[in-house]
């Protein structure tokens, strides 16, 4: 049986408070290059490296927790609108996170191996019945993800992996960052953990930005930005004419995206504008990346 609020209660992921970066940042004018990023507070410099960011975030209740917020939103504001996508309301994003959960049900327990075919099942309209729905979608979503062995073979949108493990890492991300809309639609304390924003960075740097971007018109010449979260070492990326290349770590950058977690990958999924961040160097080149990353739709599936 799925987790539904009998009457609605506010749930909320617990702050990590994140660290901000004790020092000023000189901008350097346009060409000049930024020195390797180096964060001199205690403890800084130890790399959140990829194995331990997925392990973090490999905890499939957040899923289910997640959904439950989302599914309390809906309930207390079924109309309140969507911040980042045009036209909806917490109807049709619940909508959405229940038919995601549903498809991805399908693709890893019939272990599909080619990308499925046809749409979503159609999503109820009224706004309790949808809760109901999306919360038990949920339910049967980790249940399937649990059962399943993280190293089974199975289609997914990544062009590096095609395990189950990619879809459990895949739902936790899809669940926070569409928790985050709800709750920033409704007025509330929106906030991530650092360890699930962390992955979101990654995962929207070499999953969308990297693949699909690639062959589009960027019109870099080899500018390289790099994205980095205060209290763990960042990713660079370089502007081709046609791509859009990442490689973990900074070093010799021509601008830095300073910020927490939480606003790179809000940032980097066009839910944050870049004014107001941290930028260190060419502003120009930190523009050309974010005009990039609004070329691509934010995660979805």
């Amino acid at each position: 049986a799925a987790w539904f609020p009998s009457t609605l209660v506010r749930v909320t992921v617990a702050p990590v408070g994140f660290l901000q970066q004790g020092r000023a940042v000189d901008r350097v004018s346009t060409g000049t290059r930024v020195p390797p990023h180096r964060d001199v507070r205690a403890g800084a410099t130890t790399r959140v490296g990829a194995s331990s960011r997925e392990g973090a975030i490999a905890e499939l209740e957040r899923v289910v927790t997640d959904t439950g917020v989302l599914a309390a939103a809906l309930q207390a504001e079924p109309t309140a609108a969507v911040s980042c996508y045009d036209g909806w309301t917490l109807v049709e994003l619940a909508g959405h996170v229940g038919q995601i959960h549903r498809w991805v049900t399908g693709v890893v327990g019939d272990r599909v191996l080619d990308r499925p075919q046809g749409g979503h099942p159609p999503a109820p309209t009224d706004a309790i019945e949808l809760a109901s729905w999306v919360v038990d979608g949920a339910s049967v979503l980790v249940d399937v993800l649990r059962s399943a062995d993280p190293d089974d073979e199975v289609w997914t949108i990544s062009r590096s992996r095609r395990d189950v493990g990619f879809w459990r890492q895949r739902m936790v991300l899809e669940t926070a960052l569409h928790r985050w809309d709800a709750e920033d639609a409704i007025g509330g304390d929106a906030s991530v953990e650092d360890e699930v924003a962390l992955a979101g960075i990654g995962e929207a740097l070499d999953v969308y930005l990297a693949q699909r971007l690639e062959g589009r018109e960027v019109g870099g010449t080899g500018q390289r930005v790099a994205f980095v979260p205060t209290g763990a070492d960042g990713w660079t990326a370089t502007l081709r004419p046609d791509g859009f290349d990442v490689e973990d770590g900074t070093g010799e950058v021509d601008a830095e995206i300073i910020g927490t977690p939480l606003d790179l990958w809000l940032l980097l999924t066009c839910r944050r504008a870049l004014d107001g961040m941290e930028v260190a160097g060419d502003e120009d080149a930190a523009a050309l990346a974010v005009a990039a990353a609004r070329m691509v739709p934010g995660p979805a599936g």
